[in-house]
């Protein structure tokens, strides 16, 4: 479609498109703004029939997680609605893995298949454990996929010591490890302890949940639960029934620790963001014919250099002829918190300038060091540097440059949201959470949500800021230094810009007030000063 081509008429689809990585696994762990990747296992093929980098193989045709497989033109975007949210994630089959942060920080690593895994009752029972037998005390690390491991599948000995621990009668070298951390909290001899094991009616713990043997076993990985509860009743003995309470309380803490590890993880916050955000999409917004949703992967480094080099703009072209019949998207939301490194304002302004020929709106995430970049520019025009092509590229008015981030789902509490397992507090009482604490969404999936409402008003005479403000967005309630405190629904603006000084400036801020479920967009400016345009103008 070209600038001159005429939009779209009554009945064309108002397509909305969020690009990233939604499977959680980036190159090797990538990092910068808003790049949050996982590890992947290595040696695999991608569907190109050669390695990729970080060893996942993508399906239909798209590139393995992280890797260099089908170019980023000749993906295929997956249409999600309220019904198929959870099939579309389980084909993509996100996963995240938590490296050891040392002694009694095992390798986690959780696989979701649909929206409720993000749940801690649900990511208990799936979290998988990988523990170096040194960290239990026994010296050389053993990957519990190992088949060579010397353990047998339930954690008994083929050879050496079971599960990593120590020899009958003596104590585990080493120590330091999760196992001590465990036994130390439920006091008494090892090897001679016995608590709740499989076989026993101790309070029923020992082996639920399933998943393998203990770490060594040739499984790939133990289940948290599993792993806590049978190195416990490996190493406990018969008491009454106050010992016993202290015991499982002592198990539920280490439950508790290694579910925080997990949740608190940036790639674990990142990929479930994403999908909240797209739940949240499906859940406010009437889809049908005329209003759909889709997602595609990528990861930030792909969607860099796609929009430096063009294949984005390819991209959107050949998807939507493909799939909505050459009806241009109406929204697309790539999947980066830009800064001011020379990369991402050179990708900001080749964007800007391919914009022009193709009348998707970009709602972009800002972070506070390209608000300075923006400062800069307006302080002295004539040093503004790519910031003059960014806000004067033909599509400059089609960027919407969105900040900060909004709040997705309360945290994890015993009273306003409980968690039924076990009792569980994401954020640690007594002080206030620190910015990246709370799970919290792209800015710009928060526009996209208000110009979905607005065509479903107007149809395409929609104007963009007819909807500006969600009400019933979540409330968090914390115990903070001066009693329980309700936390802004919106991270904090930049230092010295107000939400004015912002729009002044070419940016979209998200505001809202604490205790209130409700968030608005202060203005649907774009980066050329000028109202944000798309295919409704």
């Amino acid at each position: 479609m070209t600038p001159d081509a005429p939009g779209p008429e009554r009945g064309d689809p108002f397509a909305i498109l969020l690009l990233g990585d939604f499977r959680g696994a980036g190159p090797g762990m990538e990092g910068g703004a808003g790049g949050h990747g996982v590890a992947a296992s290595s040696g695999e093929a991608d569907s190109s029939g050669e390695a990729s980098p970080s060893g996942a193989t993508g399906p239909s045709g798209e590139a393995a997680p992280g890797g260099e497989g089908a170019p980023l033109a000749s993906r295929t975007p997956r249409m999600v609605d309220r019904d198929d949210l959870d099939s579309v994630l389980a084909a993509l089959a996100p996963r995240v893995r938590v490296p050891s942060g040392g002694p009694g920080q095992p390798e986690l690593e959780v696989e979701l298949r649909c929206m409720e895994d993000f749940h801690p009752d649900r990511l208990l029972r799936h979290i998988r454990a990988r523990v170096a037998p040194s960290d239990a005390g026994n010296g050389a690390r053993v990957d519990a996929g190992d088949p060579a491991s010397g353990t047998d599948g339930d954690g008994g000995e083929s050879g050496g010591t079971a599960g990593g621990g120590a020899p009958d009668g003596g104590q585990a070298p080493g120590g330091g490890g999760l196992l001590d951390q465990i036994l130390d909290e439920t006091a008494g001899p090892p090897r001679e302890r016995r608590l709740g094991g499989r076989g026993s009616d101790g309070g029923g713990y020992g082996g639920r949940g399933g998943g393998g043997g203990l770490p060594g076993s040739p499984v790939p990985g133990l289940d948290l639960e599993s792993f806590v509860e049978e190195v416990a009743a490996r190493h406990a003995e018969p008491r009454d029934d106050t010992g016993a309470q202290a015991a499982r309380e002592a198990m539920d803490r280490s439950r508790a620790r290694q579910l925080g590890r997990l949740l608190a993880h940036p790639d674990f916050q990142a990929l479930e963001a994403r999908w909240r955000g797209a739940e949240l999409l499906c859940r406010r917004l009437d889809t049908g014919p005329e209003l759909k949703i889709f997602v595609v992967q990528a990861t930030s480094a792909e969607l860099l250099r796609g929009m430096a080099d063009g294949s984005l703009h390819d991209f959107l072209a050949e998807s939507s002829r493909a799939i909505l019949d050459g009806v241009p998207w109406a929204v697309a939301v790539p999947e980066h918190a830009f800064g001011d490194s020379a990369g991402e304002l050179e990708a900001l302004a080749a964007l800007s300038e391919r914009a022009g020929s193709w009348p998707t709106a970009f709602l972009l995430e800002a972070t506070p060091s390209l608000v300075e970049a923006a400062a800069r520019f307006r302080a002295s025009p004539e040093d503004g540097g790519p910031w003059t092509r960014i806000a004067s590229g033909t599509g400059g008015a089609r960027l919407g440059l969105a900040l900060p981030r909004f709040l997705l789902r309360e945290p994890w509490c015993p009273r306003e949201n409980p968690v039924e397992t076990l009792e569980f507090r994401e954020l640690e009482e007594g002080r206030s959470p620190e910015r990246g604490e709370l799970v919290s969404g792209h800015p710009g999936v928060l526009g996209a949500l208000c110009l979905g409402l607005a065509f479903r008003q107007a149809g395409w005479q929609m104007r963009a800021g007819a909807v500006n403000r969600l009400k019933g967005m979540p409330i968090a309630l914390h115990r903070g230094p001066h009693g329980v405190e309700a936390l802004p629904p919106v991270d904090a603006l930049p230092e010295a810009h107000s939400a004015a000084g912002l729009v002044e400036l070419g940016f979209m801020p998200l505001v809202g007030r604490a205790g209130e479920g409700t968030v608005a967009v202060a203005s649907f400016r774009s980066a050329a000063g000028q109202a944000l345009e798309g295919p409704w103008v």
